[in-house]
């Protein structure tokens, strides 16, 4: 009997020992979820601060746009008024000048477009005249080739009369 009540113990102890280490288990638990909640509301807090910083510059970025734009307006205003002839004959010169830039580009391309076929007109005739030459070269050459064989045959011809003769 002492023996079961012994066990029993033995038992007990162990069952105590899985208890406590259950307890501890759960106090790291809850002490990770302290900790998540605390981070949890550090992220909300941050989250907040950060839709209020974002609320905030929207307000200046739409002010700065009215700013701009009354400012554009006013500056539309003074120009088209007339009270500012300077400017207005500065935007007519700035206009004329970009017509007159637009009409020396066209001219200038127009130009190197007749260039361009002018050089390849000069380009194909030289072609032409190169080969032209190159046949004529080639026929005289055939010419002078027959011509020295001829001025050879004589040479031996005159000299086999000259050596005949004596």
């Amino acid at each position: 009997m002492l023996a079961q009540i012994s066990s029993i113990k033995d038992m007990l102890d162990q069952v105590n020992e899985d208890i406590e280490t259950n307890i501890q288990i759960t106090r790291h638990i809850e002490s990770e979820i302290v900790k998540c909640d605390e981070i949890e509301i550090a992220l909300a807090a941050r989250e907040s601060e950060l839709t209020r910083s974002a609320y905030e510059l929207q307000y200046q970025i739409f002010g700065l746009k009215e700013e701009f734009i009354i400012t554009c307006l006013d500056f539309q205003e003074f120009v088209s008024d007339g009270e500012n002839d300077g400017v207005g004959a500065l935007l007519t010169e700035k206009e004329f000048l970009e017509n007159e830039i637009h009409a020396l580009s066209k001219k200038n391309n127009t130009l190197q477009n007749s260039m361009t076929a002018f050089v390849e007109e000069v380009l194909e005739d030289l072609q032409g005249s190169i080969t032209a030459l190159e046949i004529e070269i080639h026929s005289r050459k055939s010419e002078n080739e027959k011509l020295l064989k001829d001025i050879d045959e004589l040479k031996a011809t005159l000299l086999l009369a000259i050596s005949t003769r004596y």
